[in-house]
């Protein structure tokens, strides 16, 4: 009897087991049907009431892999019938994922309820190469350019059995993460990405949890419109959305979607002129790209600037009003805030004229579809709008943030959600309107928001208010919150409150916040412990934070590591980041692989980024190469890089052409850019324009700039001025800049004083500066002290400075020792220098 029920309990035992191990397989599933979650629950319950002593395991195995799945689902749109996600083959409706409906042809509407066929892009099979391999990719490109298009067919054709990921709204990122949800064989769809940033959504922490680093079977698809990305660019490395942003490019990689059609595009489209929506693209798209005509883009924009123009006033300053509240950063604007804020859009002169159409019928013709296509005022919800992205892209394109009426920032800020008030914030500070940037701040952080709190003690920072810009930091910091630690710690640093800068940069990067690592990198660089450095900086490349591979490459170079530097390097120049693809350039010149040099620094050049297209030019500068060099450097001008211009000046001094050099130097100079006053002061100099040299040699010196304070003492020292010359050289020997030192020292032995020359020789010697071991050597000589002269030119010598080697050989000789001499002689006419 006992042995039957030992049996029975096995029995039991054994099929309880088997069940916890199939619902840990179901709960491993990313959505559940109804009857699987049933089971799974049963499950537990089983588990426990049987196997009491495992109820902890059953929890961590069973239930958290449900909870999990619930708020993937809860958090996520485009559901089965069954209430779990979609497989990609099962979503045909590429318009439930913001792929523009297309205008009919002529007045035909008849077939507006679906999309015309596909005309393959160039792109398509790059983006196709990205789904075996995983990660973000982004699709870049005007509104209406046809990037959502691309990504809907790429993903049907390459992916078809994956999970369909939909954010049901724009805080969902940050829910799904903090759920830790595993995701597997999955697409992540985030059409317009710019609204997923904020309120610690999408970010490196959030991109990292779902999809890790090394995923091969999770890709993250996303569009960004190019005007959105120069405004999230625009919000920097101090402000919380920017800095997220600026995370995520770099884990990125970016596919640029052209508006126009290339010509095998064309041809491709010729072929499918047998729908008449496709044919009419064909003909009429001039004065816009295919997929905009396509889209009716161009109707919509004509559509609302008729209004404005008077054809329908009220429809068109509710359309203005949901275009600047969406520039501001306000996501989805509801129909009571339209109404408060469409009266400002009105000209004064007919606000109050009888016979206005109200609002509700001018806000039914807003909504209308153009062409059966999209309207100039999308329904989100039945009580919400959000401006079509063509007009934004618009007003984008020709006017600036400081076209939005300084009235609304108010209103926008008093109904704003968290989301929208970060977005507000930063917008208003991009703007200049700090004074709305505060408020918008403020408020979140009086929510207890961490990043509100963290990007109102950027902005207090920014306008010297470093006290309460600590107090938030610290508040946040407090909270746990990695970023505000980071930014808490930028702030000790900067006040020369090093220790505490460094409790707080640790404590942040101990939570894995690569940025943080890359900090602390830098302050442990800076107080002279580089091996500790190194391990930050590592830990952080390792995690993927590409700037940080760059601190890690400089580090290991300086240290002769070059191999390993070069490792790094082109890892990430690899990923698509431009600094280091400098930074790899310049390392490969300094090795002689010039070719390989020149491809890197071209490479970062042709995506646009400045500083690549000023090494560009230096490459081909020394390689003869002088018409496309200032090429570059001109391109780099037109950019805005006041560095170019001097840059493009020396060429341009280089070929005789001082009166264009002289030009780019004075533009670069009226900037404030100390380095072309100093230029520019050296070329007229050069012209014997004396008084006018003086002027911009002061102008520089002035900023505290120590090569401009040694410029203006060498010119007073030649026109006799002794005093002044002194003043300027000592000015910037005591900020310890060693060429003054010297000049500075040469100056006091023809005074007649060489015991203070001495001094500032030594200075300078001991700081490495070769120069000044030979003066110092032949300081010492004057006076007798052979010995200590013959150690400080040895050492210039040892280090392979011709000169020192030179002298070094003249005192040998003096004092008997020829056959030494004699080889320093030989080793100084083999130097470069």
């Amino acid at each position: 009897m006992m042995s039957w029920r030992r049996a029975a309990s096995g029995f039991v035992l054994v099929v309880v087991v088997v069940a916890a191990i199939a619902a840990v397989t179901l709960a491993k599933l990313p959505h559940l049907p109804t009857w699987a979650n049933a089971f799974i629950a049963a499950t537990a319950f089983a588990t426990g009431l049987i196997l009491d002593p495992f109820k902890k395991l059953a929890t961590d195995l069973v239930e958290r892999p449900r909870q999990q799945s619930d708020a993937l689902l809860a958090n996520t749109r485009m559901h089965n019938r069954h209430g779990g996600l979609r497989r990609v083959r099962e979503c045909g409706d590429a318009m439930a994922l913001g792929v523009h409906p297309s205008a009919a042809a002529g007045n035909d509407v008849s077939n507006t309820d679906r999309l015309p066929d596909y005309v393959r892009r160039d792109a398509h099979e790059e983006l196709e190469k990205i789904f075996l391999s995983g990660g973000m990719v982004i699709i870049e490109g005007a509104s209406a350019a046809g990037k959502t298009r691309l990504a809907f067919q790429c993903m049907r054709a390459r992916a078809p059995d994956r999970w369909l990921v939909v954010p049901a709204a724009d805080d969902s990122l940050r829910e799904i993460a903090k759920a830790a949800t595993p995701l597997k064989n999955a697409v992540v769809w985030l059409d317009d990405m710019e609204r997923y940033f904020g309120d610690g959504g999408l970010g490196a922490a959030v991109l990292d949890e779902l999809c890790p680093p090394g995923s091969s079977d999770v890709v993250v698809l996303a569009t960004l419109r190019a005007e959105a990305r120069s405004e999230l660019n625009a919000a920097g490395r101090d402000v919380s959305i920017g800095r997220a942003f600026n995370e995520v490019m770099q884990r990125a990689r970016v596919i640029w979607l052209d508006r126009e059609l290339t010509e095998p595009e064309t041809a491709r489209a010729r072929d499918l002129r047998a729908d008449p929506r496709i044919a009419e693209a064909l003909d009429h798209a001039t004065r816009a790209g295919f997929a905009e005509y396509l889209s009716a883009g161009p109707a919509t924009l004509d559509r609302w600037e008729s209004a404005r123009r008077g054809e329908h006033p009220v429809a068109g300053a509710i359309i203005s009003a949901a275009v600047d509240a969406r520039r501001a950063g306000y996501q989805q604007i509801s129909r009571p805030v339209l109404d408060e804020l469409h009266t400002f859009y009105l000209d004064y002169r007919i606000r109050h004229q009888a016979g206005l159409p109200g609002f509700d019928a001018a806000l039914e013709w807003a909504v209308q579809p153009v062409r059966g296509a999209s309207a100039c005022l999308l329904p989100v919800t039945d009580t919400t709008y959000e401006p079509f992205d063509y007009l934004l892209d618009h007003v984008q394109r020709v006017g600036g943030l400081d076209d939005i009426p300084e009235q609304i920032w108010p209103i926008l800020i008093a109904h704003a959600d968290i989301s929208d008030l970060l977005r507000l914030g930063a917008v208003a500070r991009t703007a200049g309107q700090l004074e709305y940037a505060e408020q918008a701040l403020r408020r979140g952080a009086l929510m207890d928001n961490d990043l509100a709190m963290s990007d109102l003690g950027d902005l207090l920072r920014e306008v010297g208010r470093l006290e309460e810009a600590e107090e938030w930091f610290r508040r946040a910091a407090e909270a746990g919150y990695d970023l505000a630690m980071d930014d808490l710690g930028d702030l000790l640093r900067e006040v020369g409150r090093l220790e505490e800068a460094e409790e707080w940069f640790r404590r942040a990067a101990e939570t894995g916040y690569d940025l943080a690592m890359d900090d602390l990198g830098d302050l442990l660089s800076a107080t002279g412990r580089p091996a500790e450095a190194q391990e930050w900086y590592r830990r952080a490349a390792e995690a993927g934070y590409n700037l940080a591979m760059v601190h890690l490459g400089d580090l290991l170079r300086e240290a002769g590591q070059l191999a390993e530097a070069e490792e790094w390097f082109r890892r990430a120049a690899e990923a698509g980041y431009e600094l280091a693809m400098v930074h790899l350039g310049d390392l490969l010149e300094e090795a002689g692989r010039d070719a390989e040099a020149q491809e890197w620094s071209r490479r970062a050049a042709e995506a646009g980024y400045e500083l690549a297209m000023v090494r560009l030019g230096d490459l081909l500068e020394e390689a003869g190469q002088l018409a496309e060099a200032e090429e570059w450097f001109r391109r780099a001008v037109g950019a805005g890089y006041e560095v170019a211009m001097v840059h493009l000046g020396d060429l341009l001094e280089k070929a005789g052409r001082d009166a264009e050099a002289e030009d780019e130097f004075r533009r670069s100079a009226a900037t404030g850019y100390s380095l072309a006053m100093v230029r520019l002061g050296d070329l007229l100099r050069k012209a014997g324009r004396v008084a006018e040299a003086e002027e911009w040699f002061r102008r520089a010196a002035e900023t505290g700039y120590e090569l401009a304070m040694d410029k203006l003492g060498d010119l007073l020292r030649e026109a006799g001025r002794l005093g002044e010359a002194e003043e300027w050289f000592r000015r910037a020997a005591e900020v310890g800049y060693e060429v003054a030192m010297v000049d500075l020292g040469e100056l006091l032995t023809e005074a007649g004083r060489p015991l203070a020359a001495e001094e500032w020789f030594r200075r300078a010697a001991q700081a490495g500066y070769r120069l000044a071991m030979v003066r110092l050597g032949d300081s010492l000589r004057e006076a007798g002290r052979d010995a200590e002269a013959e150690e400080w030119l040895r050492r210039g010598a040892e280090g392979g400075y011709g000169l020192a080697m030179e002298v070094l050989g003249d005192l040998l000789m003096e004092t008997g020792r020829p056959a030494e001499a004699r080889e320093w002689y030989r080793r100084a006419s083999l130097a470069d220098d």
